[in-house]
This record gives C-alpha cells, sequence and structure tokens, in this order.
C-alpha cells in the first residue's frame, strides 16, 4: 500500500529526470539561460510537482486532472528535446529521453487505471419523491451559483500562485547566474571587486557588463523583460570587519586595532567582500541574496629594476598593475642608479658578520603556495639569529609565526610550550616555530619525523630530506620548512630556480 507520492515510482522517475536536466541545460550557451534553459528546466519540474499535488486531492476526478497536466508537461518537455536536439546535436540525451520515456509510458497507465475506477457506477438511494418543488429548485440554483463564484475565485487563486512562483523561480535564476559570475571575478581579477568604478557601501548599486568572454562590473542597475515581467538587477559592495585585528570572527564594529593582526580590536579584511544582490520586478516582488567573497588566490610580485627614482605610490590602476615599471615610493641610504641593483650606501666589503644578527631590510622574505609571502623582517616581531637560536616572530596571512618560545606575540609562554628554532653554530637549523592557526613549522626532517629535543636544543634527525640552512659566507638563508597543512615553505628562489622571476629569499648579518 502506498503512503505517500513519494512512494509512487513515476514519482520517483521525474525527480531523476528533473536533476537530468538542469545537468544537460547547464551546457547550453549563456544566451540560452533564458530561453530553452528555464522552458524545459520549468517543464521537467512541473511533472513531479503535478502528481505530489494531486495525490493529496481527496477526489479522484481532480487526481486525474493533476495526472494529465503532468503529462501534458512530459510531452512539452519532450518537443523541447527534440528542438535541442537540433540546435545542439553534439549533447548527450540519452538519459533525459530514457527517463522521458519510461515516466510517459508510467503516467498513461496510472491514468487509464484511475479512469476505470472513476467509470464505476456508484449506488445511489432511490429518492421517495420524483418531483421537486419550485422552493427546491429555486435553492439548488442558489446553491450552485455559489458554488461556481468560489470555484472561479479558487481557480484565479491558483493562476496567480502558479505565475508568482514561476516569476520567483525567475528571479532565482538572475540571482544565482549573478553569484557565479562575481565568484570567477573575485577569483581571476580581485582589484576589479576590491576597488570598483563607484564608491562602496551598502547604498552601492552595481551590475554585470558582459566584456569579452567575462564581465565587468559597471555603476548602476540592468533590466530585463521575461514572460511579460520586468525584472531590475544589481548588487552592492561592502568592505568587511573582522575582530582579533582583522583575523578573527566578520563583525559590524567600526574599526578600532591599535596593533597588529591577532590583537585586541577590530581591522578590516581586505580580502574578504560582503556582496548582496538584489532583484525586483513589476508588481513590488523583489529577491535579496547576500554572499561573502573571498580572495583565494594571491599573484607573484616582481619588480627587478628601481633605476627610474622614487615618488611613486602605485603602479597604473588603469592595466590592473599588470604593468611593473622601475620606480618606487621612497629609500634611505640606499643606492638605486644601476638599473636591476639595489646596494646600501656607505657599506663597506668584508667578510666579517655579527654574532647576533637581524634580518635584511630587503631579503626578508620566505614563500609559501597557500599562505603567499611570509615577512621575516616585519619590525614589530624583531626576529634575531644566535649562535645556538631564532628568536622573534614572522608575519604573514595566516597570522605571526613564533620563533622561539620566549619572544611570541604573547611573550615569553615557555612555561606552557617549550619550543624554538635552533642553530648548531654553523648555520644549520633545526626545530619548531609556531602558528596559532596552523600549527607547527618543522626547520629539519624526514620522513620519519622532524627534530628532537636534547638537553636545551634541537637536534636533527639523521639523513634529513629537508632542512633549512643560513650560508656561513652570505648569511642567505635556503632550504624548505614543512607544516602539514600549508605545506612546504621556501626561504630562497634557488630552491626552484625561480629566481630569474622573482628574487626572494631571506637573509641575515649573522656570520658563524
Amino acid at each position: 500500500m502506498l503512503n505517500s507520492y513519494k512512494d509512487l515510482i513515476v514519482w520517483q522517475k521525474s525527480i531523476q529526470l528533473v536533476e537530468e536536466v538542469y545537468i544537460l541545460t547547464n551546457k547550453f550557451p549563456k544566451d540560452e539561460q533564458y530561453g530553452l534553459s528555464i522552458q524545459m528546466r520549468r517543464a521537467a519540474i512541473s511533472i513531479p510537482s503535478n502528481i505530489a499535488e494531486g495525490s493529496r486531492r481527496k477526489d479522484l476526478p481532480e487526481y486525474l486532472q493533476f495526472l494529465r497536466i503532468s503529462d501534458a508537461s512530459s510531452a512539452e518537455l519532450e518537443t523541447q528535446i527534440i528542438i535541442s536536439k537540433k540546435l545542439y546535436f553534439n549533447l548527450n540525451y540519452q538519459k533525459v529521453d530514457s527517463l522521458l520515456e519510461e515516466i510517459q509510458k508510467m503516467l498513461n497507465v496510472l491514468i487509464q487505471k484511475l479512469n476505470i475506477n472513476n467509470l464505476k457506477p456508484k449506488t445511489q438511494n432511490p429518492k421517495p419523491n420524483k418531483g421537486q418543488s419550485l422552493i427546491e429548485i429555486i435553492i439548488a440554483m442558489s446553491i450552485g451559483g455559489i458554488l461556481i463564484g468560489s470555484a472561479a475565485v479558487a481557480i484565479s487563486l491558483a493562476l496567480k500562485s502558479n505565475y508568482d512562483t514561476k516569476t520567483t523561480q525567475t528571479a532565482g535564476f538572475l540571482s544565482s547566474e549573478y553569484t557565479d559570475s562575481l565568484f570567477s571575478i573575485a577569483e581571476s581579477n580581485w582589484f576589479s571587486l576590491y576597488n570598483p568604478p563607484a564608491s562602496k557601501g551598502p547604498d552601492s548599486q552595481f551590475y554585470l557588463l558582459p566584456s569579452g568572454a567575462s564581465y565587468s562590473i559597471a555603476i548602476g542597475a540592468t533590466s530585463t523583460i521575461i514572460e511579460g515581467r520586468t525584472f531590475t538587477r544589481y548588487f552592492s559592495i561592502e568592505n568587511v570587519n573582522r575582530d582579533s585585528c582583522g583575523v578573527g570572527n566578520i563583525t559590524a564594529d567600526a574599526v578600532s586595532c591599535s596593533t597588529g593582526p591577532g590583537g585586541i580590536g577590530v581591522s578590516e579584511d581586505s580580502s574578504t567582500q560582503k556582496i548582496t544582490i538584489k532583484i525586483s520586478w513589476t508588481g513590488g516582488g523583489n529577491l535579496t541574496k547576500i554572499i561573502y567573497l573571498a580572495r583565494i588566490r594571491n599573484a607573484i610580485f616582481a619588480q627587478t629594476d628601481w633605476s627610474g627614482g622614487a615618488n611613486q605610490e602605485n603602479f597604473s590602476t588603469s592595466t590592473n598593475y599588470a604593468i611593473i615599471n622601475n620606480k618606487f615610493a621612497s629609500s634611505t641610504n640606499i643606492s638605486y642608479l644601476s638599473a636591476g641593483v639595489i646596494t646600501i650606501s656607505g657599506f663597506g666589503g668584508g667578510g666579517g658578520g655579527n654574532a647576533t644578527g637581524t634580518i635584511d631590510s630587503t631579503y626578508k622574505w620566505a614563500w609559501n603556495d597557500l599562505i603567499g609571502w611570509i615577512d621575516f623582517g616585519f619590525s614589530t616581531g624583531n626576529v634575531k639569529v644566535y649562535s645556538d637560536r631564532l628568536e622573534g616572530y614572522a608575519s604573514s596571512s595566516a597570522g605571526f609565526i613564533a620563533l622561539n618560545c620566549n619572544s611570541t606575540p604573547n611573550n615569553d609562554i615557555c612555561g606552557t610550550s617549550n619550543f624554538k628554532v635552533s642553530n648548531d653554530g654553523s648555520g644549520n637549523l633545526s626545530g619548531w616555530a609556531w602558528n596559532d592557526g596552523i600549527g607547527w613549522i618543522s626547520f629539519c626532517g624526514n620522513a620519519s619525523g622532524g627534530s628532537t629535543l636534547s638537553g636545551s636544543n634541537w637536534i636533527c634527525p639523521s639523513s634529513p630530506t629537508y632542512q633549512v640552512v643560513i650560508s656561513a659566507s652570505t648569511g642567505e638563508f635556503s632550504g624548505w620548512a614543512w607544516n602539514d597543512i600549508k605545506g612546504w615553505i621556501s626561504f630562497n628562489c634557488s630552491n626552484t630556480g625561480a629566481c630569474g622571476t622573482v628574487d626572494y629569499k631571506v637573509k641575515t648579518d649573522w656570520r658563524p
């Protein structure tokens, strides 16, 4: 015995058909989004919807009526599939054809069986009186008029409800199209989203303008007419603030951070934007959808010549910063006149170094494919190199990376967590650094594990397969560190032979 329309195999097959129609129409060209695609989707959705609605009707003739509507929708979809085959013959229609044929057969059988039951004669009690008085006829006519009027109102409301549902579905499609396109823009050209052609804010209005194979962001709203109704569409862009000075949860509070990332207060997160998509249509209807877009890809910036001089804060915005010239903002005690070369003015030669080393102001960067650039010359972090250890902390998009428990962003925590990056005196590093978000970062190890503690220093395992090393002659870091979540961290462009493309490394004035 069937307890619900969901037990009907024909309904289950119809749901599968809807899924296959959506998969198929997603492969249609973009200009079919509001043409054949939406017509096929609506026809497919109508089949299981009318089966379900009819099964809830207590009257058998009504049930049959809804089943016939489902059957008619299947014929409509069949015709649309025939048209699409002629237009887009290179697509695979096998699943849709097979399901539709099976559903049509099931519907025909179900309608025939219910028709037989509907035609069976019903037993009626004989009336004691064959005639009707005039008053009975008048009463019957009055009741009939009331019923007909009620039915007309009900039909009118049903038609309006169906039209409103289709309108809301169309608005949903328009909203989803903007969502997909904005995600694509955020991934391919974040700057155009973060710096739109007009001011951002909750009352800002932008729309997407086709530009080649993609879209550009334009000021204002755009309208389109679909099935006789005018739909107006636009979106707003807002900056996003986070607590913990930009690395915590999203908040509506104003900016109040006076320290670096991870501190107390609120700061803007320039890698997240709030998008509010708004759709309205004639008749007073509207739909609002809020999404958050994040910058998940970092571009490598490489400048190798500064001979053009100072007083340029940014590169050209008209080229989306794609053209890098030979200028910069400002300098102190730097000689930049030779193309491709920067030297420290007044810095003499010699092979000597310092027992306590600092990080070079230019060569201070390490790289991770997921985090991006890691700044070991971050002024507040005060990274120092000693003959037996490293101290201080670096800065990254994942937060601070502490190199020693005695000098973390939260000061000395060695009483609760004993860790550091050790130096064997010759520049061979071992041990561990720590980040609150991604955990431990190993500076030396192999397939069996990382460094182990011996006395007060960390010792690299025998036959290490990776290690960070400081050159005794140049003070340059080289090699790799490892994190279980983010992977390899490179300390020198020479690790991958990328120095001709992007010249980066971490360098210190410490020498053995």
